[in-house]
């Protein structure tokens, strides 16, 4: 995945670590991240920039990976899979563009959009083949949810 990144875009990032929750220190439970305390049981991924001794990095929690993903059962499914990795890891590729380069006022949305850019991308170029039927369960997933909260607004369960 990381392939599909514009080779420009990845100057300085050093590596990409996957990781699990259970192999960090107790006292990194919660930890300051860019002037923040985070816990990393709520993220699925950190972008740690350029320091003095080490280039910056990427840190992806395998077990938050999969978190966003609706129904469960459709993480079986390769693009499904790729997905979940690749809202988390392109979008930590966005903070490391956004911080190399235009270094915007809003990092999270600067990295948002890049993020769902490189995904766009990614996806157009190896699963294109899969857009009518994605276009196609767009399309009914939006029309039950329609119907969900018209039924919902007239007190139908």
């Amino acid at each position: 995945m990381v392939d599909s990144v514009p080779p420009h875009h990845l100057v300085g990032l050093d590596a990409v670590v996957i990781t699990n929750l259970s192999r960090l220190d107790l006292k990194k439970r919660r930890f300051k991240h860019r002037k923040r305390k985070i816990d990393p049981s709520d993220c699925s991924g950190l972008y740690h920039q350029k320091t003095k001794n080490r280039n910056a990095w990427i840190e992806l929690f395998a077990d938050n990976l999969f978190s966003n993903v609706v129904i469960p059962w459709l993480s079986r499914y390769r693009a499904i899979q790729e997905d979940a990795i690749g809202r988390t890891l392109f979008h930590e590729i966005g903070h490391h563009i956004d911080h190399n380069n235009a270094k915007e006022r809003d990092s999270e949305a600067a990295a948002e959009r890049w993020g769902k850019q490189l995904r766009k991308a990614y996806f157009r170029k190896y699963y294109s083949h899969l857009k009518p039927l994605v276009l196609t369960l767009r399309g009914v997933l939006r029309a039950i949810m329609w119907i969900s909260r018209a039924n919902k607004k007239r007190g139908v369960v």
